[in-house]
């Protein structure tokens, strides 16, 4: 009869769980490598987000045969950067996210998601040196995808 009684004490003194931030109300401080993510610019463009229409992935050219292969619409934007530095891109929602020179995809050096109720979902870091990629964007599953690719 005591365990009971106990439990009941132990919940009672837990509490219940701290609400979820309500996000409309709440004022994101973004760090300095994602300020962009509030301004808008176009496909391709450094330190401003835009937005992709995802596609069925059988239909763009250059995809490589695994990436086709995932479920979901894909997205391929080529962009440029000027400097050698990691860079940083973020997306909306979630997807497989590939950066590729040539034939040679560059491996990520680091991932995570952005901060709550900043909108963004996925955060992948890549060491670039200048030059030109393309940003091969997977398994979306949302009809469009907002994307920031800025330097760290």
């Amino acid at each position: 009869m005591v365990a009971p009684i106990a439990l009941a004490i132990f919940f009672a003194q837990a509490g219940p769980a701290a609400p979820a931030p309500q996000c409309d109300a709440v004022r994101v401080a973004m760090p300095a490598s994602l300020v962009g993510w509030s301004d808008t610019g176009t496909p391709g463009a450094i330190g401003k987000a835009f937005t992709v229409a995802g596609a069925d992935p059988t239909t763009i050219r250059g995809l490589r045969v695994g990436e086709v292969s995932r479920a979901g619409n894909a997205a391929l934007v080529p962009f440029e950067v000027t400097s050698d530095a990691t860079y940083r891109v973020a997306l909306s929602d979630k997807a497989w996210v590939d950066v590729v020179t040539g034939n040679r995809v560059v491996k990520s050096v680091a991932h995570g998601h952005g901060p709550a109720c900043s909108g963004i979902a996925k955060v992948v870091d890549f060491p670039l040196k200048r030059g030109r990629y393309a940003l091969h964007l997977t398994g979306i599953t949302a009809p469009s995808v907002r994307v920031l690719i800025a330097r760290v």
